[in-house]
Parts: structure tokens; sequence; C-alpha cells
């Protein structure tokens, strides 16, 4: 498998995937198991496995959930069996798969009536997740609780609020419609007053996707509508590093290389699925700022909008508006 380190390969699907994320305890241990959450009217998330001694991608299904109460709007895998995700008509699932048995079942479900769940990720013990929605709300869910309880942060500003991160075990940091991250201590759930609020001068396009570096949880890249990143140190009131050439149309997701902070990949409505690079071998210097950023394009024959991807060790997956599923290798040219 990847033995041509040129080499993407495609398949068809018979839907389109808004989300795909691989199950893993962590994107550093290698998996060949990965979820599809569907986009428009499907109302579906499936398990695939990939036989990883096969040459060719002929990846298989082994389960699928059809009952969602909306199209999905984020995945993300607590370890190899167990996974979240959030749904267009605000709800927050959590997911066990038995892949031996071929059975996926829906351990609990959170929602918030009314509302889009744009986004949300769990501290590191796997005690607390949080979301964030369309309609301005900052949500906590107590996972080990033997309550369903879901809180919120009392918070109230007139923008949508579209992803959050945490950066410690109490500490948040969320973006909203008006290009402004805000940093949050969620023990404060009364205080309506961030800690922290970061943005770009003279530019106000909503945030759309955040990612932080996986061996610096206070460096945070963000994409916004316009097409730029933005790289943050919250440590301070610096301004961003900005790369606002390549992608010319709003940004999808984003994320870091799990093995480096160094290497970056984001994608877009143009098709494109970008790595930003900055190591840069010679160079001392630390920090994105000071260094020279070399660029490619892993998929610059796709023309139709890249949905989402995700990286397992060097493999990344990347599904587009056109029912495509690639896989392709990560390749460190630079």
């Amino acid at each position: 498998m990847f033995d041509n380190l040129n080499k993407t390969e495609k398949i068809y699907l018979n839907f389109n995937a808004s989300k795909v994320r691989w199950l893993s305890e962590s994107k550093i241990t290698p998996s060949d198991y990965f979820c599809l959450g569907s986009a428009e009217n499907f109302k579906s998330v499936s398990i695939w496995k990939q036989n990883s001694t096969l040459d060719d991608f002929e990846p298989v299904i082994l389960s699928e959930y059809q009952n969602l109460d909306g199209y999905v709007t984020e995945i993300k895998s607590k370890s190899l069996e167990e996974f979240f995700l959030s749904t267009s008509n605000g709800s927050v699932y959590h997911f066990k798969c038995y892949h031996d048995e071929q059975r996926l079942i829906e351990l609990n479900k959170w929602s918030k009536a009314n509302d889009v769940v744009n986004g949300f990720d769990f501290n590191n013990d796997g005690e607390e997740l949080c979301f964030v929605t369309e309609n301005g709300t900052i949500n906590f869910i107590r996972l080990r609780s033997q309550i369903n309880n879901l809180n919120d942060l009392d918070y109230n500003e007139l923008c949508s609020l579209n992803s959050v991160l945490y950066l410690k075990h109490f500490e948040i940091a969320v973006s909203d419609s008006l290009g402004r991250i805000k940093i949050w201590d969620s023990r404060s759930r009364e205080n309506k007053k961030s800690c922290l609020s970061l943005f770009m001068e003279g530019e106000s396009s909503s945030i759309t996707c955040m990612a932080n570096d996986p061996n610096k949880k206070h460096i945070i890249a963000c994409g916004n509508l316009n097409g730029i990143i933005a790289i943050y140190d919250v440590r301070s009131n610096k301004r961003p590093f900005t790369l606002t050439h390549n992608h010319s149309e709003p940004i999808t997701e984003i994320g870091f290389h799990p093995f480096s902070g160094d290497s970056l990949f984001s994608s877009s409505f143009n098709g494109g699925l970008w790595s930003w690079n900055s190591s840069n071998r010679g160079e001392l210097k630390s920090g994105w700022e000071d260094r020279t950023v070399n660029f490619k394009n892993y998929l610059d024959s796709n023309r139709y909008t890249l949905n989402s991807f995700d990286l397992n060790n060097d493999k990344i997956l990347a599904v587009n508006n056109n029912l495509c599923l690639y896989k392709l290798k990560y390749q460190n040219l630079f």
C-alpha cells in the first residue's frame, strides 16, 4: 500500500460526504478504519475499512447508521472504537463501533433545539465536551456524568460560532463569524467576558475552521471565508502570521501534520489540498513568521469543493463535493 509516492487513488461513493475521519487512538497511531459523515439529505454515518495488505484502494463498508437528525457537521475520533459527531439539527452523538461484528451503536445523544452545531471538541481526559452553534451559544457536556446534563456558558453576542478547540484542560478557543478567536476559561460559566480576543487587523471575514499544533497547543491555525490562513500564538497579542496565496475561495478545513507543527494542511472550495511546510533544512529559526514557507497542492486536478480531509500517520483521506473519496500519502519533499 502507498508504494507509489506520486499515486493519488480515488473511488466514487453513492453519496456526498461532508466529513471524513480516521478512527484511531491518536493521529500518529496507524489505522485501517475510518468513518464518513453524509452531506445534504442522507443523514447517515458509515464505518469503512481499508485492507492494508492490498496495493489498490478498495475500502469496504462495515456498518452504517441512517437515522441521524441532520447532515453531519463534524466528526472526532476518541479511539478506534468510539467517536462523536454533530449535526445540522443541533445534536451531538456518541457512537461505538464493533468492527468484528460490523455493528454501530448509538451510546448517547445531546440536543440543542432549533440550532445548528457548527463544531465541537473534547478535553484530553475525555471528561468534557464543548460544542458551539449557529445561534452563538457555547455548550458543555459532562461525558462521564450519570445525568444527561447539558450546560451553556452565559455568552451573548450577535454572531455565529464556527469552531472550538481545547487548549488546556479548562481553556477553550472559540472562533466566530466576525473573524475573531476568543479564549475562555470553561470553569467560569457565568463570566461573560473572554480571557483574550485575537483578530487580524483589517480582516473581519468569518473564521471557518481551526486546528492547533500537536506539540504546542498554544499555536492555532485558522482559515476564513476569504481563503486566508492565519497562525496565532495565544500566549501573546502579536499579529498573526498569514498565508494569503493559493486559496482563492473559502477554506473548508485546516490541520497540522500529526508528527510536526512545521507542516500544515488546508482544503477549500476551489478543490485544492495544500501542504504548507516551514521545516527547511539549515534554518535554525523558530516560528512560522521567521522561516521560508514552501507549499504543494496534493489535488491540483480536483475542481470540486473539497469538503473534508484527515491525516493518520502518513496517510491522507479526502472527500469532495462530487462523490469522490481520495487516498494519498504525505510526502515531505521540501
